[in-house]
């Protein structure tokens, strides 16, 4: 996409990420112990829900403040961002937007690589070595031999 002055936007922006995802709307600005459940059963209102999902940090399983809610019919997405300064939960306003596909992939499918607690330390170093030298390693310039080759020799070697 472009922004109002014609230059591209960069993908990485917050909110423009991908396509609208039908019958989905992101929810923002939850209060820090809402859960999936809580979520459906406001949304539940405007049309029957086939998904909430309040999101956590799959590390810490701590809340991260937004979710997801999918609705059966696509239809009632408009209603629901029609009447977007009404959503408030648990006493908290919260922001409600269309989804949209980033192609992030968000859940876990059967074929995707393990998750990062689940790998080896070998994966850890293997996946180092592909990277090439740390950014600590470039900034040193160029690396000195510790061969003794080359170097004079102020005392001999025992």
């Amino acid at each position: 996409g472009r922004d109002r002055g014609g230059r591209r936007r960069s993908p990485s922006r917050k909110g423009g990420g991908g396509a609208v995802v039908p019958g989905k709307v992101f929810v923002g600005g939850l209060p820090t112990d809402c859960t999936s459940r809580e979520l459906e059963d406001w949304f539940r209102r405007y049309g029957r829900v086939t998904d909430a999902v309040s999101m956590t940090n799959p590390m810490t399983k701590q809340p991260r403040g937004f979710g997801f809610v999918t609705f059966a019919d696509s239809a009632v997405v408009r209603e629901v961002l029609a009447r977007k300064a009404e959503h408030m939960i648990r006493g908290k306003w919260v922001e409600v937007r269309a989804a949209e596909d980033t192609g992030k992939g968000g859940g876990r499918g059967e074929e995707e690589r393990p998750r990062r607690e689940d790998r080896g330390s070998d994966d850890r170093k293997e996946r180092r070595s592909r990277r090439g030298p740390s950014a600590e390693n470039r900034s040193k310039g160029p690396r000195r031999s510790r061969s003794p080759v080359g170097r004079s020799a102020a005392a001999p070697a025992a």
